[in-house]
């Protein structure tokens, strides 16, 4: 964080916001458009789909995440630790940065580089009291 003036708490809000700002942009709807499908469900209503580039199944468009095949945040560094344009350059990358996946694909894939930024970021152990 560089800026001393915004806490923690209101990085993390910055970075929910572009990420919110993103879900709307035309660079993801773009993604979007370029994955969809012919399907249709009988158990369904939905009359978009799109297939998950990870799993192969067909999922309802309103289901979908725009997922940065490049994350965001490299694996070796934290958001705290990034220039907020930075983060916005990377966020609004090349459209072959993007892929489509399911919600359960997306969960799965978070999960993995959640878990090697973790790994190679880990946390310092904070001092106990009296210690």
């Amino acid at each position: 964080m560089k800026n001393p003036r915004i806490s923690k708490k209101e990085h993390g809000l910055i970075k929910g916001a572009l990420r919110r700002v993103f879900s709307r942009s035309d660079l993801r709807k773009m993604a979007i458009a370029l994955a969809r499908i012919e399907h249709s469900d009988p158990k369904r209503r939905t009359k978009k789909w799109v297939r998950c580039k990870e799993c192969k199944e067909p999922t309802p468009e309103w289901m979908c995440q725009a997922d940065h095949i490049v994350p965001c945040v490299p694996l070796d560094t934290s958001f705290d630790q990034m220039e907020v344009q930075v983060f916005i350059d990377n966020l609004w990358c090349e459209l072959d940065n993007l892929q489509i996946l399911c919600h359960t694909c997306h969960k799965r894939k978070s999960a993995l580089e959640a878990s090697e930024r973790k790994r190679l970021n880990p946390r310092k152990r904070k001092k106990k009291h009296g210690s």
